[in-house]
């Protein structure tokens, strides 16, 4: 049983972010389903030479997809604004794993902006769960905290959200709370527009 479908590649006037099967399935325990391994590649037009963004990866577009493989390596939201890429990388591990955003030039192959998230699958800790990119290479993003589910017993607070922004190198926080609802994260003309508590909230995003 295959567990997802090969990851589209996608292009902009001045660059191009791919995928490359690497003839390698994984397989978590005998009779599971098989993961199928991706190296993704970005290239800006007439540099000749992509630059590596993961390697032996597979791709699912929701973090709980990421979760549910926590011994292999994840690549979702990928984005392509310009020549500017943004995407999340989930490493596995034994315990905890780690989630990065990373935001690369690839006319400059430099490497704008590193987001690093940790937790316990599944529901214990940080992770990213989207992010928006402007044409500058500036991000803003949704990290979700989640506190473990509850016990019988336990009053504990539930899972929260902060949503936060990056502007060259200044980072600040545009808002927190439990009533924000991740996937309402948009970027409209320099605007990042979000909802809370069932408000529209927006700040500048250039």
């Amino acid at each position: 049983m295959r567990a997802q479908a090969r990851p589209d590649s996608r292009a902009d006037r001045v660059a191009r972010i791919y995928a490359i099967r690497t003839g390698k399935d994984a397989v978590l325990y005998p009779g599971g389903p098989h993961w199928t391994l991706y190296d993704y590649y970005g290239c800006a037009v007439g540099s000749g030479k992509p630059e590596l963004l993961a390697r032996a990866s597979f791709s699912a577009p929701r973090v709980d997809r990421c979760h549910a493989a926590a011994y292999l390596d994840c690549v979702r939201e990928i984005r392509l604004v310009g020549a500017m890429v943004g995407y999340i990388a989930d490493a596995g591990e034994l315990d905890t794993s780690t989630g990065t955003l990373t935001v690369r030039d690839l006319t400059t192959r430099r490497v704008l902006h590193t987001v690093r998230t940790s937790f316990q699958q599944p529901d214990l800790g940080q992770s990213v769960i989207r992010f928006v990119l402007a044409r500058s290479g500036n991000i803003a993003w949704v990290t979700r905290t989640a506190s473990g589910g509850p016990l019988p017993g336990d009053n504990g607070p539930p899972d929260s959200s902060t949503i936060q922004r990056a502007i060259g190198q200044t980072v600040d926080t545009l808002d927190s709370g439990r009533g924000i609802v991740a996937s309402s994260l948009r970027l409209r003309r320099g605007t990042v527009e979000w909802t809370d508590g069932g408000q529209q909230r927006t700040a500048p995003l250039p």
